[in-house]
């Protein structure tokens, strides 16, 4: 991509919301693949009938991967309000041609929010995006829907840095284990869409209408 090109579409906060709302959609197709075969079996255990070999493996393979995608849609959402809102935490590495021309010669991401090689970190990007603000704009307005939402974020990063992906985390020691026993096991099925759809609503506005 031409550089010039490159830095404009880098840098437009509704390019990233555009991701956004993409990395959403198809989230959901997944999420209604997941409630579909919880549904088929949930009915054939209630009718005594064997669900099927593999079944369970699919409900979670679903959900997993439904929830990296959630994970993804939120990153990019929360980078389109730093670009609008933070221009102070974004960073473009630009190189000059050295031919007297002064033309763009390339263009690297340096920081949106965090730096590039940290740019799955939810929390760290929440916490520049306003996400935990509590004045009359806050999305969230009890404070155990702020702990909930901690424990909820942690774990959509892990699903996007290797839950979603790999079969092993990247080093041993990794474990979500310590966030997850910080809130109740039910806001990883079902109930973590209560606080991941008010999030991609209101961070996904067009840019007619952008999050305050």
């Amino acid at each position: 991509m031409d550089a010039d090109a490159f830095l404009q579409l880098a840098s437009d906060p509704e390019a990233w919301r555009k991701k956004s709302r993409s990395l959403r959609r198809s989230a959901d197709v997944l999420w209604a693949a997941f409630q579909n075969v919880c549904i088929a079996y949930g009915k054939a255990y209630k009718a005594g009938e064997e669900p099927g070999e593999g079944v369970l493996d699919t409900v979670i393979e679903f959900m997993m991967s439904a929830q990296m995608l959630y994970g993804l849609a939120l990153e990019t959402a929360f980078k389109g309000y730093i670009l609008r809102l933070r221009p102070d935490k974004v960073q473009f590495k630009i190189y000059i041609i050295a031919d007297g021309t002064r033309r763009l010669g390339s263009v690297e991401i340096g920081q949106i929010g965090v730096a590039l090689k940290e740019g799955h970190n939810l929390l760290t990007l929440t916490e520049i995006a306003d996400v935990f603000r509590r004045d009359e704009h806050a999305i969230f307005k009890v404070e155990s829907d702020f702990k909930a939402l901690t424990a909820i974020l942690e774990h959509l990063t892990e699903m996007v840095l290797w839950q979603a992906r790999y079969p092993v985390p990247t080093r041993n020691e990794a474990t979500d284990a310590e966030y997850l026993n910080a809130a109740p096991s039910v806001l990883f099925g079902h109930h973590i869409r209560d606080y991941i759809d008010p999030l991609l609503d209101h961070y996904t506005k067009a840019a007619e209408n952008p999050p305050v």
